[in-house]
């Protein structure tokens, strides 16, 4: 029983709304701002808090502790009152989310590549797991205009991508980023700078980087482009309504089977329901699953989204096979991978496949397009030279009126 409840008391209702988004960080986030323009009645509930600049590590001396301590990636070490805790010792894959407006978006580290259109296709070209049942193509207008929003810093040209057009400038390479870049060449790997969700200039009322420390435990300055300073603004602007500390208990259902509200305590601990016509659950891939689990009924006894005793439900994230499965897995894409280098050329060490990255586009950590004709490495001084074209080999972007390159090759894939 919560505080300021009792058992003969009825549990509070609220006013009924047409949109109820369950969790505030990026996917809950960008669905507020898309529907903010309908005019619809929308609220969010958010079982964590806004996070003050102030709050981050990064503005004391201290911020490399708490990285691990209150801003740990894992609401075990973290262990916030907004958190609670995950069981993940059977797991291969260990949690890494945030509580919080924001979430994940918190404490990621801002590396925005986008999906490859061989992504979509991983069934019909490397024989693992299914098609999308849309592309690359059908996404791609909508990954632009998420870049605008985010605000990208990038360098457009990359050939391992479909043409797009960052918002900024490159974040500089720096020495680290050069020695990097000058050991890839000796590889002969592809390297080019990354898309970041960075602001390297002045970008919708944001600062600029100043690198004030290290990305992952927030940023003070601003310039990382986290939910709650990129989409939140403009969706509360248009009347969104954000309710944070109410912890979502579990998912009701109507006569028919269709979600009805939901069940959560507030910030006083005190139980409500929130009707609502439509339910949108964005809670990352732990609060997800335990909603629908959670919301056991007599109609659907195993919770929701569960079509029988025998299915489970799973993360929405890849993981590799173990064991005998797992070597399998390996061997054969290391034989894609090393039928894909181009007669003549040296093999590359393959050193197994990162694990939560398509094998088609990743070997090493290092993004690239295995089976691309038209891959080929570019050394530190081309790239560098490109990158600072005189403006007879340059032609202006006629929107954001930015000097770009007259040249641009791409990947079909």
């Amino acid at each position: 029983m919560t505080a300021g409840t009792t058992p003969d008391m009825p549990r509070p209702t609220d006013d009924i709304v047409d949109v109820l988004i369950i969790g505030a960080g990026a996917s809950g986030a960008a669905v507020a701002w898309s529907l903010a323009e309908t005019r619809m009645k929308i609220l969010c509930l958010e079982q964590g808090d806004w996070i003050k600049p102030t709050e981050f590590p990064s503005n004391g001396r201290d911020w490399e502790a708490r990285r691990y301590a209150d801003f740990d990636i894992s609401p075990n070490r973290r262990a916030r009152d907004t958190d609670y805790p995950v069981n993940d010792d059977n797991s291969p894959m260990k949690i890494a989310n945030f509580n919080g407006v924001g979430g994940g978006t918190i404490l990621f580290t801002a590396h925005y590549p986008r999906m490859h259109p061989s992504d979509f296709r991983v069934r019909t070209l490397d024989g693992v797991a299914d098609d999308w049942p849309i592309d690359y193509w059908m996404l791609e207008p909508y990954f632009a205009e998420n870049d605008r929003v985010t605000g990208v810093a990038g360098l457009a040209g990359d050939p391992a991508y479909p043409p797009h057009e960052p918002n900024m400038p490159p974040v500089p390479l720096g020495k680290t980023g050069t020695r990097y870049a000058r050991a890839m060449n000796q590889l002969g790997w592809h390297w080019w700078p990354s898309d970041i969700a960075v602001a390297t200039t002045e970008y919708d009322g944001r600062g600029k980087c100043i690198n004030l420390g290290h990305c992952t435990p927030g940023c003070a300055q601003g310039a990382k482009a986290s939910v709650d300073i990129t989409y939140w603004p403009h969706a509360l602007r248009a009347r969104v309504e954000l309710r944070t500390r109410c912890r979502v208990r579990e998912i009701t259902t109507d006569e028919q089977g269709m979600s009805s509200g939901a069940v959560y305590y507030d910030s006083e601990g005190v139980e409500r329901f929130q009707p609502a016509h439509l339910v949108i659950l964005a809670a990352n891939g732990i609060g997800t699953p335990r909603l629908l689990l959670n919301s056991a009924s007599a109609r659907f006894p195993s919770g929701l989204a569960r079509l029988s005793e025998t299915k489970r439900l799973f993360l929405p994230k890849r993981t590799i096979p173990v064991n005998q499965e797992r070597r399998e897995y390996c061997s054969s894409l290391k034989q894609s991978f090393t039928r894909s280098v181009r007669p003549g050329k040296r093999k590359r060490v393959f050193r197994g496949p990162t694990a939560t990255h398509s094998p088609s586009r990743f070997v090493c950590g290092l993004a690239f397009p295995p089976r691309c004709s038209r891959f080929r490495a570019r050394s530190v001084r081309r790239t560098i030279k490109r990158w600072r074209a005189p403006r007879r080999n340059r032609t202006r972007n006629p929107t954001s009126r930015r000097w770009i390159p007259k040249t641009r090759r791409h990947c079909a894939r």
